[in-house]
């Protein structure tokens, strides 16, 4: 009786194992990190510091996977150089926003490294990097891959003066005219038409013609009707707000959350039209389908994929996800992870490091099925042809 007892508990424990989800594979959008305001605006004068700079290094003795590097040449903006005061330009990832986009690699490699997921030492048959080729979103993709493995680098593996070979890790981007990692109404003209539709409707004039008292707020504080747009006054107030730089004198916290209001309204509005969305980011849903499909049929190594962007590269991808989220925040992220069960697949989706239910799945591990169809289903059949009707 007792053998029979313990043989049907290590058959139950074993089936118990042996039916675990499993991840298979982490695709994860980003936003970069903190950045200095793109729009600059008189009399909002701060000092911005911009420590993690450009390094370049020339295509010598190139052996692909490493590289022998003589020199590395930095660019540095020049103290007080710019508009801005400090050696930063407009839009700059600075020190802080470079910060939180490595400990956004320390919080995966504490997940999907030590858990045994990842590879203890960078393969590149596991890692895919994709970036907008900008300054700041690669500069944040970079950093995020610091956190990930390169602060785990020993220093026994560092010998110094032995050799100067380093590993090429390659960050892959795309001309600007036809990246669709962000918006782009110039490779789709029809998107640019539905947004303008949509900032044209009765609602949104509606909307707009209530913040008049905002409005003549700033009047007040800026000594002018000439104003800039109120969403150039949020970037500037985000901006300061991240990195604990007091806001210009008149510009109060009240008013920050009553732009953050502001904000949030119009990216929802925006976005919450399924059509705008899908033709926002709709070809980088359709990468991410298309590795999920290559990793089920056995046709990918590939583990870890970044895709790192804009704030409007996050936000459409949560919107066909089925979420209204806003305008997201700086360095934040939205992970769409793959996981197998025997020979059934299921995809789980995290926003913030908070796992989140598909409200049209019901489920937090949702069908691969399921998911692959919804996205199918909302997807354009040709891109081409919807964007030039």
């Amino acid at each position: 009786m007792k053998v029979l007892l313990l043989t049907l508990i290590l058959v139950f424990c074993f089936t118990q194992v042996s039916t675990e989800k499993k991840l298979v594979l982490f695709q994860t959008f980003t936003r970069h990190g903190a950045r200095t305001p793109i729009y600059y605006i008189k009399g909002t004068d701060a000092l911005w510091l911009c420590t993690n700079m450009f390094n370049e290094i020339p295509s010598i003795n190139n052996k692909g996977t490493s590289q022998t590097i003589p020199y590395i040449f930095q660019k540095q903006f020049q103290m007080d150089g710019g508009q801005y005061k400090g050696n930063c330009t407009s839009g700059m990832l600075t020190t802080q926003g470079a910060s939180e986009h490595r400990a956004l690699g320390h919080y995966f490699h504490e997940t999907l490294v030590d858990t045994g997921f990842l590879s203890d030492k960078y393969d590149p048959n596991e890692i895919f990097i994709r970036a907008c080729d900008d300054g700041r979103i690669r500069q944040s993709a970079e950093s995020l891959f610091t956190g990930l493995y390169g602060d785990y680098v020993q220093e026994s593996e560092l010998k110094e003066g032995a050799s100067n070979t380093a590993q090429v890790v390659p960050v892959h981007v795309m001309e600007t005219s036809l990246e669709y990692l962000n918006p782009n109404t110039k490779l789709c003209p029809h998107l640019g038409t539905l947004i303008t539709k949509r900032h044209s409707t009765k609602e949104w004039k509606d909307y707009h013609d209530g913040l008049k008292d905002l409005e003549q707020k700033m009047v007040d504080i800026f000594g002018t009707e000439d104003l800039p747009p109120l969403g150039h006054i949020y970037d500037t107030l985000e901006a300061r707000e991240a990195h604990d730089v007091p806001f210009p004198e008149g510009l109060t916290s009240d008013i920050y959350q009553q732009l953050s209001e502001v904000m949030f309204w119009e990216w929802n509005y925006t976005n919450s039209d399924l059509e705008i969305s899908v033709l926002s980011l709709g070809l980088g849903m359709r990468d991410i389908l298309q590795q999920m499909v290559l990793k089920i049929n056995s046709l990918s190594d590939l583990k870890f994929i970044h895709y790192s962007g804009h704030d409007s590269t996050v936000s459409p991808i949560m919107y066909m996800l089925g979420f209204q989220i806003g305008q997201p925040p700086y360095a934040s992220h939205t992970d769409i992870q793959l996981y197998k069960e025997t020979d059934q697949y299921y995809v789980k989706v995290s926003y913030l490091k908070k796992d989140k239910i598909l409200p049209w799945c019901g489920e937090l591990y949702c069908p691969f099925e399921t998911f692959y169809k919804y996205m199918m289903d909302i997807l354009p059949v040709s891109y081409y042809q919807t964007c030039h009707p």
